[in-house]
C-alpha cells in the first residue's frame, strides 16, 4: 500500500503495446515515493509559491466544484470490508474516474482508441476499534458532497 494519509505517493508505470491488436502490458512497474516525513511532520516536497498563485482560482474552482453533491444511493454504503471483498464505495471512485477520462478523452484522436484504465483504493476500512473513524458511511438517498473520498485530478499527461 502506497502509505496512509498522504504520507506516499503511489507510482504505476505500464509501458502497453497493441502490437496483436488488442492492448496488453509489455512492462510495469511500481513503487510508493514518500512525500511526508510522519516522525518529524514535515513535507519532504518543497512547495512551489509560484505555481500556487499561477493556480489559485483554478484550485477554488475545483473545490467549489467537488462540493457540490453528487447523486443519491439506492442502498446504505459501507466500507467495513474494503480490503477483503468489492465494495461499492470504492467502485464508485472508480465509474467516476473512468467516466470521467472517457469524456476527456472523446474526440481526441490521438486518445479516443486507448484503453481507460481506472485503480481505487480503499480510503477508510475496518471497524469501531480504531483511534480515528475508520469507515465510511452513507445512508441510502443521502447526498455526498465534499466528504465524499473522491480525488479529482485533471489529466494533462499520459505516458506509455
Amino acid at each position: 500500500m502506497p502509505g496512509q494519509w498522504g504520507d506516499h505517493l503511489g507510482v504505476v508505470d505500464l509501458q502497453l503495446n497493441n502490437d496483436s491488436g488488442s492492448w496488453k502490458v509489455a512492462s510495469a512497474e511500481a513503487e510508493a515515493r514518500p512525500i511526508y516525513d510522519k516522525e518529524n511532520k514535515k513535507s519532504l516536497a518543497a512547495e512551489d509559491t509560484a505555481l500556487v498563485k499561477v493556480l489559485a482560482e483554478d484550485h477554488k474552482g475545483t473545490r467549489d466544484f467537488v462540493s457540490q453533491p453528487v447523486g443519491k444511493s439506492d442502498d446504505n454504503m459501507y466500507s467495513y470490508l474494503a480490503l477483503v471483498q468489492d465494495d461499492p464505495t470504492v467502485q464508485i471512485v472508480n465509474n467516476a474516474q473512468k467516466a470521467y477520462v472517457e469524456h476527456y478523452i472523446q474526440g481526441d484522436p490521438d486518445l479516443a482508441d486507448l484503453p481507460v484504465l481506472s485503480a481505487a483504493a480503499p480510503f477508510k476500512v475496518g471497524g469501531a476499534k480504531t483511534t480515528r473513524p475508520a469507515s465510511w458511511k452513507w445512508k441510502k438517498a443521502s447526498s455526498p458532497s465534499a466528504t465524499l473520498p473522491i480525488s479529482i485530478s485533471t489529466p494533462t499527461r499520459w505516458w506509455w
